[in-house]
């Protein structure tokens, strides 16, 4: 414990060294910070953490910037992925390796043939392990030959783990990653000369938004909310960690161009115009459908908006123009999450019949029957190609259809004062997302059935060393 104390030490340490070689931290008004600036008396014997802490985050008196450029970064790529490291990295991969598989042999606690062969039985599987996770962790870097050009070559084995990629590909298991640099927000900075937080340009978050619109006489339009888009300006956000929605990602992405670009678009609104079911109503806010169990709507549309948060009423809030600022204090503004302003129509007004042509010419199913024969060829393993792909196929499919029942469910909602004890002006309504739920249930329930199994264990040996401790002294006496 001593030993991880100090690691743990070491790497805060370490981090706080990068921190301020990475970022410069300035008073807003271009002076350097000096300790007089957090500690009131200028000594360390004098100075308040949670003070600063708290004037920090409530008053606006630092600016930070990173000194990090693309060529410090294109460096430490090069640096990382260099041969040096990765023979490095997997020398010590393998020394970790080599602990686990010869610590079951080291810390034998009896001295039994049974021990012995468990041991020797923990040691060949943790082989085997080793022997498996070390072609992934190859596959796995070899992503990074985006990144860095020298990376396959610097990997050792990439040539006997390429076979294992291709054969995989089809699963995608890896995948190359990469963050925007820049978010795509459409806020526009005012050129008025005002400072927002830190003396530097306020914070403009607008972002680009797709809302469908569906109806059944052409004249009266409700909206068609999705699960995780902002959708109506009084709906709160939602949390989906660890959870990635599919649907709601691309609609971000659908926002920032045109359909043209995105036919699948096209395809979704042929979908709820046709009352494709449960496989379609559970890509939306089941809860609040008006068309959820019966036959779609007769027409749907699109508009295109920029959505903005709202903001609490502070001297942050109010240099940053076009924001619209609530009173924290008031009930009745509790609920307006969101501004948003119409840009245009995304897609006009369209049916089922004027949709039906472009459908067929792109060859997706249209209609119930064929939309039913490309759900049956979906889950059908026939084109597993390896002989272990048809089983692991089938268990993939039976899991999801194990699952589909639940898809129906969104999650509920309760409320609760917990977050205004922190922060007056926060929210009381809490929303449990049925797909965090579902991720994150089982992995509970395996940690406490673990965590039982323990418990038991543990009483169960201490009262067999009772009951041998009273045996020998019987057998004493």
């Amino acid at each position: 414990y001593v030993g991880r104390f100090v690691a743990f030490l070491a790497s805060c340490l370490f981090l706080a060294w990068s921190f301020t070689l990475i970022f410069e931290i300035k008073l807003v008004d271009g002076r350097e910070l000096h300790l007089s600036e957090v500690c009131p008396g200028g000594s360390l014997t004098s100075c308040a953490p949670g003070m600063f802490l708290q004037k920090a985050l409530t008053t606006d008196f630092l600016t930070v910037t990173s000194t990090f450029q693309t060529k410090d970064v294109n460096r430490l790529s090069a640096a990382v992925l260099s041969p040096q490291a990765m023979t490095a990295f997997f020398s010590m991969l393998g020394i970790v390796c080599l602990r686990y598989v010869l610590s079951p042999l080291v810390f034998v606690r009896t001295s039994t043939i049974t021990a012995c062969f468990a041991a020797i039985a923990s040691s060949c599987w943790r082989v085997l392990k080793c022997f498996l996770i070390f072609p992934f962790f190859v596959m796995c870097l070899l992503q990074c030959e985006s990144i860095h050009r020298a990376t396959r070559s610097a990997l050792p084995l990439s040539s006997a783990v390429k076979p294992m990629e291709h054969a995989l590909g089809s699963w995608e298991a890896t995948h190359s990653y990469g963050l925007f640099r820049r978010m795509t927000g459409v806020g526009q900075v005012s050129s008025r000369g005002t400072k927002g937080f830190g003396n530097l340009p306020p914070s403009v978050v607008a972002v680009p938004a797709v809302v469908v619109e569906g109806s059944d006489d052409g004249n009266t339009w409700h909206e068609i909310d999705f699960r995780y888009t902002p959708g109506r300006p009084n709906r709160q956000p939602r949390r989906t960690a660890p959870h990635q929605p599919r649907i709601d990602w691309q609609m971000w992405f659908a926002a920032l161009g045109n359909y043209q670009h995105n036919p699948w678009f096209v395809h979704l609104m042929y979908k709820i115009l046709d009352g494709a079911g449960p496989h379609v109503e559970t890509l939306l806010d089941i809860d609040t459908y008006r068309w959820k169990g019966r036959e779609g709507p007769r027409y749907v549309r699109s508009w295109l908006y920029d959505y903005d948060f709202t903001r609490l009423d502070t001297a942050w809030a109010r240099s940053i123009p076009g924001v619209k600022i609530i009173n924290a204090s008031s009930p009745a503004e509790h609920n307006k999450w969101w501004t948003r302003k119409q840009v245009g129509p995304y897609i006009e007004t369209v049916s089922r019949d004027s949709l039906e042509p472009v459908i067929k010419q792109q060859g997706w199913p249209a209609g119930a029957t064929e939309r039913t024969k490309a759900a049956q060829r979906s889950v059908s393993c026939k084109k597993a190609r390896k002989a272990a792909g048809g089983p692991l196929c089938r268990a993939v499919v039976a899991i999801r259809r194990s699952v589909d029942p639940w898809q129906q469910w969104s999650g509920f909602s309760f409320r609760s004062n917990m977050s205004r004890a922190v922060w007056p002006g926060a929210s009381d309504l809490f929303f449990l997302d049925s797909n965090f739920i579902l991720l994150t249930g089982p992995l509970l329930a395996v940690y406490a059935v673990k965590l039982l199994g323990i418990f038991a264990c543990r009483r169960c040996c201490a009262r067999a060393q009772s009951f041998h401790a009273d045996n020998d002294k019987l057998k004493t006496e």
